[in-house]
């Protein structure tokens, strides 16, 4: 039987049309089609000291106590308690010395400042959002010419340089828009979402805490999941941007904290299920484990195949492709896919109505690739040895093909 590929015409003022060619009877069916990308930037820090100021009152009635990031140089620090990151989680846990009103969490954003051992300067600052600006550029643009209508983000300082990443002159004409939440990361990182208003519109968006107790009773605070519902061409859609615990300190000994992230996730998606048994749901980040780690495969409840979906399973499309051997980050010679974007059993049916997922795809154009040292082979990282390379991520992006026929 002759088969017929899907072939895409530009659109500029709504998402891009697909012709779909029937193989039965070649009759044309116009599809939109939405790109849903998501993008580890390596540590994007500005060059300044920064401290973020929370406040105590606020944590101790339950309420998030983050209130901004604000330059060293333009506070006065006589005017706060100081506290590092090591010592956050003490006065949360013992009442009777916990400061009141505001403080002052410090960022561990010293090396990343003019004057700290990366040599980080507005040069090379400047570099590193043009070289981020090209590779979002390009995503998606093989299948629609506006590119990415969602990107979930990770590694990020704060909320300015997404502010200046998304003037960039590569992408500042899609207009896009910023969800940002800082979290209380003691490595002062945190993650975002940015996008498109002609095709996206939010609604609603939280910040969910991942928070662990340690064994000597203290808390430990990682990435917050990002939790965003809004619209997409119209039709409701929530989207989850999470950067779990990282494996520093060993595999087995950090899977724990990764679970535990990944449940906080799960459980959100769960209670919108029981609402709504088709509620479309994607989850997106730098998971720190692959498709078949527990927190992934057993937790989330990643599948392979759209054929083994339930409806409390996720499909996740990256599971075949790492099986492969393809990957997203590189460790020790080996591939391994961290970055990875799940659907609900809402985005697999074919004979609903609206937006279902199409395809996925890992981002390796050839220039995202080291070519020579010893990170040869491996995601053209930007700070190597010390220094800015002058290259891209240490991670490569992913993204999926959401699509919609128009009747």
């Amino acid at each position: 039987m002759k088969q017929y590929n899907l072939i895409f015409k530009a659109r500029t003022s709504l998402l891009a049309l697909i012709i779909l060619l029937s193989a039965g009877n070649l009759s044309a069916q116009n599809y939109q089609v939405a790109a849903i990308g998501f993008y580890n930037f390596e540590n994007l820090f500005d060059t300044l000291a920064s401290v973020d100021i929370l406040d105590t009152e606020k944590y101790i009635n339950g309420e998030y106590p983050y209130i901004e990031t604000k330059s060293h140089l333009s506070i006065n620090e006589e005017d706060y308690t100081e506290w590092g990151a090591g010592e956050l989680a003490r006065w949360l846990e013992d009442k009777d010395k916990q400061p009141v009103g505001q403080i002052l969490l410090e960022k561990r954003d010293d090396d990343f400042t003019s004057e700290g051992s990366l040599g980080n300067n507005t040069k090379t600052y400047q570099g590193k959002l043009a070289n981020l600006s090209k590779v979002v550029s390009e995503m998606g643009t093989n299948v629609t010419p506006d590119g990415l209508a969602i990107l979930g983000i990770a590694e990020i300082e704060q909320l300015s340089v997404l502010e200046d990443f998304v003037n960039q002159e590569a992408i500042k004409g899609r207009n896009y828009q910023i969800i940002h939440q800082n979290s209380m990361d003691f490595r002062g990182i945190d993650v975002a979402l940015i996008y498109q208003p002609k095709y996206f519109k939010p609604e609603h968006y939280k910040a969910v805490p991942v928070i662990f107790n340690e064994d000597n009773g203290y808390k430990l605070f990682t990435r917050d999941i990002l939790w965003v519902e809004g619209l997409l061409n119209g039709e409701k859609v929530h989207l989850f941007v999470n950067h779990w615990p990282s494996r520093s300190g060993g595999e087995q000994v950090t899977v724990d904290k990764r679970k535990a992230a990944a449940m906080a996730c799960k459980h959100i998606i769960d209670s919108l299920r029981t609402l709504d048994p088709k509620v479309k749901a994607i989850v997106m980040g730098d998971l720190n484990d692959h498709p078949n780690s527990p927190s992934v495969k057993d937790v989330m409840r990643g599948v392979d195949k759209p054929e083994k979906m339930t409806p409390n399973t996720m499909y996740n499309p990256f599971y075949i492709p790492f099986k492969q051997g393809n990957g997203s980050t590189a460790w020790r010679d080996t591939w391994g896919l961290f970055d990875q974007i799940l659907v609900s059993n809402g985005l697999m049916d074919k004979q609903q109505e609206g937006f279902y997922f199409y395809k996925s795809e890992i981002f390796n154009k050839p220039y995202l690739i080291q070519k020579t040292g010893q990170y040869r082979g491996y995601p053209y990282r930007s700070f190597i040895n010390g220094r800015f390379s002058g290259g891209y991520s240490d991670h490569l992006p992913v993204l999926i093909y959401l699509v919609k026929e128009i009747k």
